[in-house]
């Protein structure tokens, strides 16, 4: 049986999790990643493993504007997305120095990808776990569709892409 635990009273040991360091080695070459930052802190050691990435396969996020600031001016070559749940966040998009905006499923309105693109931003939605909504947003022109499923992503979007030239990235 799966016990919850509280991670905030839990050491890193102790949760038993791979280092970031150690997910970007072992997948930065073979999936796309979404590297979410939850708080503001030292992204060094995360900037360094990104360093032999490829920009094209990954993307710093944030729902904290601050954190994303804070990452540039740091950082100013990685690739940085807002995450975006409630329009009150959306609000905040054109101030900051991102290339992608990521829209719950609920926010991607037709208009809203259209104006995102049209600033030149990459848009990608979340959290999307049906065929149907797959299909849809895959259609709605988005850049990135971000899945519990994977396997059905895959499945779904696969037949959709083939022998086109514009690839849906699975993230």
């Amino acid at each position: 049986m799966y016990k919850r635990r509280r991670i905030d009273r839990r050491t890193f040991v102790e949760l038993r999790l791979p280092a970031g360091e150690d997910v970007i080695r072992t997948y930065a070459s073979r999936a796309y990643l979404d590297i979410e930052l939850k708080v503001p802190g030292a992204v060094a050691p995360v900037a360094e493993a990104l360093r032999r990435a490829d920009p094209a396969r990954f993307v710093i996020s944030s729902f904290l504007p601050k954190v994303l600031t804070m990452v540039s001016e740091q950082h100013p070559e990685l690739p940085l997305a807002l995450i975006c749940e409630n329009f009150r966040q959306l609000r905040r998009w054109p101030s900051l120095p991102i290339g992608t905006v990521m829209l719950h499923r609920k926010l991607a309105t037709q208009d809203l990808i259209a104006e995102l693109h049209s600033a030149g931003k990459r848009v990608f939605v979340w959290t999307v776990n049906r065929e149907r909504q797959m299909k849809e947003f895959a259609e709605r022109g988005i850049d990135g569709i971000i899945s519990d499923d994977t396997r059905l992503l895959a499945q779904t979007l696969n037949p959709l892409c083939a022998g086109e030239h514009r690839a849906v990235r699975t993230v």
